[in-house]
């Protein structure tokens, strides 16, 4: 009888099915998702790995295996970043061999996006990308909610402090909005079908943006590279984008009859974005239509409408070849009509708008005509006493929207050569010039005797004419205003003058970083078109403020992490940039500054910390401790934190100082840890301890969590972190374990054998006679150089250094071994030296627990510690070879999960029983070395 092949694979298929693996395979997946929670890291990372390779095979296991989803979502938000990317790969398979997707799954990878690890990071986007193409190849029943929330997740990324994301995420929102169009765009005539699909896609752009005002300053951000030359694709780029906006003025038209499409004031908010990206974009038949939007002002909703129209004229007026006068001339008339209505941002857009406008009309008089005016009105309120008792309090805001008008047209406005037109009309203000007299005008508002609101405003108009008209600067009595304010004024006005000096400094460095995230907060912003000024002034500007305001600046940017200390940030980082201050006076602040838990000021002060290093390192590394122990201020006086580390992350917080030191040469990097270890050290006879904290012991803890968290490059550096740090407790700890024992346990100790005298055989039981104050100082030295040694310890551990590579160290010219990176354990955490530092960190609560530490370190000083690093590599060794046992665990040497303690040491003179008799001659060195060995087991024992 033959058999069919079919016949034969279902034979197959059935005899495989009853091997005994196959009948074993849901009690494998069993053991596969229950290693999801186990506490080893590498086990979770292989265990979600695994489950990805089954999926590849076998798709179907999701539907079989339910509870796979629940665990894998804790994953992604596991403390190791091996396992999050492990979890996020095998989320992603779960969401490809699934028909829609789960929103519990979007969630996590969206929140992914926002990891502290790049390759987490990375992998979420890709993530993103591919269920974005997904549901778009979906046509119609794609979920468009679905795109817009990850459009805008990917918009979030744009700016993101690291370049590789930021630049990942300009790519990947090309690929899925730009990219989709070229071929498109090409034809010279589209059809129903393209017009319809750009439509759609101009209202996902405008969903975007209607759910954050942040995603306006992205977005603008993202047009501005699609657009450049950086992006290779820009020229086709630019066509879908025109392409875009002439469906965005045809929506506009649409939305009047459709009331279920985008309205007028979405559709205008993202052709303002487009007309800040790029202008050029639009045409003057398209400004005709805007121009009814800026006639008429009667509620809300018009003023929005008018403040985005205006800012498109703004924009695109200066590129449009020709206009035509009666055009401009409307607008113009429309413009100074409204005037008198508008609030500071709308002013702000007008006034550029007009100066624009009056380089095509050339009529200038009507602007002076403005100007001269409010000054006028200005001069006749001097006399006025705001709030004062009985005193009118409406003529507040009467002087505040006059001063808004002058300090905005003197802003945007180039008056000068009107001077003797000004002359003319206001003889009582003697400035020799316009800009000159405009400040003098708002100088009285600004009196200490006027209200906060009156003096606040005239602040920003004086610091408005100063930026676009440097030369105010120069001026004495401006000088002297601004030195007031920064030194011990108020903080809103404190945040006027750095405003002022941020963005004046913005047009002199093509690099400052302005922050455009709120449109409405942008008041000072460098909007004049029009006028020039020479460049002299300018430099001479720029230095005057740098020499004059810098350490005002530095003590603003390190005296918070708010919006005045970013400012002040961006103002020192651009005064560096320049060149226009000494580096050693800044350098300090920029380290202490990397520290900042505002990601924004961080970045900065890392890019100008990195460019100061590579430009005067010779110079610059005699400053690193001066600037270690600022950073360490800044964290105790702004982030009242003076923990080493942040969490959860356990990352040190000297990371990024470390990371560009480790850029410089070899005896630089060797220089600064040998520096750095040794202001850990201390004097026992001049250690203060009359705070309640000791300053060196927090210093020293915050010191050594960051020595113990580097991410070392060498391990030439290791090893000589190492041998240091056994310097330093085995010279300065033999001094503060004689105190111990002399002062504390009144131990007599025999000078030639080394043996106590008058050892009880219960020293627990001995009453203790010390001073707390000597208490206190020999458990505070105590301290610094046990925690010190537990750094070490981790170190170790963490690197996997033996006995063999230490003693390398220091032995002529470094091994290619030396200089490789140093592979680490990955079952070590930072938690490890963290939980450790914590329990030597309460010893000063009580006496009972300051009794316990000096107890516990004068027995680690009774072993000789030569001997005892002797034989640490011998100890590793075995312990790195031992494996886990069939349940998981591992015995309490090769435990990286149990706490770092001290155990019992036994050595020949011991604080708990009759003192040994100490043979006469030379020691044995193996007796010595053997109990050397046996202590080394009990100290150690809890680390692999």
């Amino acid at each position: 009888m033959a058999v069919s092949p079919a016949q034969c694979r279902l034979a197959y298929l059935i005899i495989l099915m009853n091997v005994a693996v196959c009948r074993a395979f849901g009690r494998i997946v069993g053991v596969l998702v229950a290693a999801f929670k186990s506490d080893q890291i590498t086990v979770r990372a292989r265990s979600l790995k695994s489950v990805t390779q089954m999926l590849e095979r076998d798709p179907s296991l999701i539907d079989r295996t339910p509870q796979i989803n629940h665990v894998l979502l804790r994953c992604v938000v596991d403390q190791s970043a091996m396992v999050r990317d492990s979890a996020l790969a095998l989320l992603g398979k779960c969401i490809t061999f699934k028909a829609s997707v789960d929103p519990d799954m979007l969630k996590s990878i969206l929140a992914s996006t926002r990891d502290l690890n790049l390759g987490v990071k990375k992998r979420a986007l890709k993530l993103l990308k591919e269920i974005y193409l997904r549901e778009s190849g979906k046509g119609e029943r794609g979920t468009k909610e679905l795109k817009v929330v990850i459009s805008e997740s990917l918009l979030q990324r744009v700016d993101d402090v690291e370049e590789s994301i930021s630049e990942m995420a300009r790519e990947t929102l090309q690929d899925i909005w730009m990219s989709p169009f070229w071929a498109l765009v090409k034809l010279s005539d589209l059809s129903v079908h393209d017009k319809i699909a750009l439509k759609v896609h101009m209202d996902l752009i405008i969903q975007t943006i209607e759910r954050n005002e942040i995603n306006s300053s992205e977005l603008r951000k993202f047009l501005k590279y699609t657009m450049s030359e950086k992006c290779k694709a820009h020229e086709a780029n630019v066509k879908v984008n025109r392409a875009l906006v002439i469906v965005g003025f045809e929506s506009m038209i649409d939305s009047v009859d459709d009331p279920g499409s985008a309205s007028q004031r979405s559709i205008l908010q993202t052709l303002t974005i487009y007309a800040q990206a790029n202008p050029w974009l639009f045409s003057q038949q398209q400004l005709e239509y805007l121009k009814p939007y800026i006639g008429n002002l009667s509620g809300a909703d018009d003023l929005n409408l008018f403040r985005r129209v205006v800012v498109i004229l703004r924009c695109v007026l200066p590129t449009l070849p020709t206009v035509q006068k009666e055009f401009l001339k409307g607008i113009q008339d429309d413009l100074f009509r409204n005037v008198a209505k508008l609030a500071k941002a709308e002013l702000n857009e007008v006034a550029a708008c007009l100066w624009t406008i009056n380089g095509v009309l050339e009529n200038v008089n009507r602007l002076v005509n403005l100007e001269v005016s409010v000054l006028n009105n200005l001069h006749q309120m001097e006399t006025v006493r705001f709030e004062a008792p009985g005193g009118p309090k409406d003529p507040i805001s009467k002087a505040q929207r006059f001063i808004y008008l002058a300090g905005t047209f003197g802003h945007h406005c180039d008056f000068q050569p009107e001077l003797e037109h000004f002359r003319a009309r206001l003889t009582w203000l003697h400035a020799s010039t316009v800009p000159g007299k405009i400040v003098a005008a708002l100088k009285p508002f600004f009196k200490d005797v006027q209200p906060l609101s009156l003096r606040t405003v005239a602040m920003e108009g004086m610091g408005m004419v100063c930026q676009a008209w440097p030369q105010n600067f120069s001026d004495q009595s401006n000088v002297d205003m601004f030195r007031k304010v920064l030194s011990h004024d108020h903080r809103d006005l404190q945040k006027i003058v750095l405003a002022c000096f941020r963005n004046f400094f913005a047009s002199q460095d093509p690099q400052f970083l302005l922050d455009e995230r709120s449109e409405e907060k942008a008041v000072l912003v460098d909007g004049k078109i029009g006028g020039s000024v020479i460049a002299s002034e300018k430099d001479g500007a720029a230095a005057l403020i740098a020499q004059g305001f810098s350490q005002d600046v530095i003590r603003i940017s390190l005296g918070s992490q708010d919006d005045y200390a970013l400012a002040a940030t961006e103002v020192m980082a651009s005064i560096v940039r320049q060149g226009l201050v000494h580096p050693k006076d800044c350098g300090p602040a920029l380290v202490a500054l990397t520290t900042s838990a505002n990601p924004r000021i961080a970045a900065i002060a890392l890019q100008q910390h990195q460019t100061l290093h590579l430009q005067h390192e010779s110079m610059f590394e005699r400053e690193y401790m001066r600037a270690i122990h600022l950073a360490y201020q800044y964290q105790k006086k702004v982030s009242e934190d003076t923990r080493g580390f942040a969490r959860p992350t356990f990352r040190a917080k000297l990371h990024s100082m470390y990371e560009v030191i480790k850029t410089s040469k070899s005896k630089v990097q060797t220089k600064f840890l040998s520096n750095y270890c040794s202001k850990i050290d201390f004097d026992l006879a001049k250690l203060d301890v009359s705070e309640e904290v000791p300053a060196h012991l927090d210093y020293a803890r915050f010191l050594i969590e960051n020595l113990a968290l580097f991410d070392y490059g060498r391990m030439e550096d290791l090893l000589h972190v190492i041998s240091t740090s056994e310097k330093i407790v085995s010279n300065t700890g033999s001094a503060v374990a004689h105190g111990i024992n002399t002062d504390v346990f009144k131990m007599i100790i025999d000078p030639e054998t080394g043996v106590p005298l008058n050892a009880s055989a219960d020293q627990d039981k001995v009453n203790i006679d010390v001073s707390p104050a000597r208490l206190k100082l020999l458990t505070t030295a105590s301290m610094v150089l046990s925690m010190l040694w537990q750094a070490r310890t981790f170190i170790r551990r963490l690197y996997n250094i033996n006995n063999k590579e230490n003693k390398k160290e220091g032995r002529g010219r470094p091994s290619k071994d030396q200089t490789k990176i140093p592979p680490k354990n990955n079952l070590i955490g930072g938690e490890k030296i963290v939980d450790a530092i914590d329990n030597i960190s309460n010893a000063l609560d009580s006496r009972e627990q300051s009794l316990r530490q000096c107890k516990e370190f004068a027995e680690l000083m009774a072993i000789d510690l030569e001997l005892k690093v002797a034989d640490d590599g011998d100890e590793e060794e075995e312990a790195r070879l031992r494996t886990p046992s069939v349940d998981g665990e591992e015995e309490s040497m090769a435990d990286p999960n149990s706490a770092i303690k001290f155990g019992k040491r036994k050595s020949s003179v011991s604080l708990n029983g009759t003192p040994a008799k100490k043979k006469r001659g030379r020691p044995s060195l193996h007796g010595a070395r053997k109990n050397s060995k046996k202590s080394m087991n009990d100290d150690e024992d809890d680390w692999d």
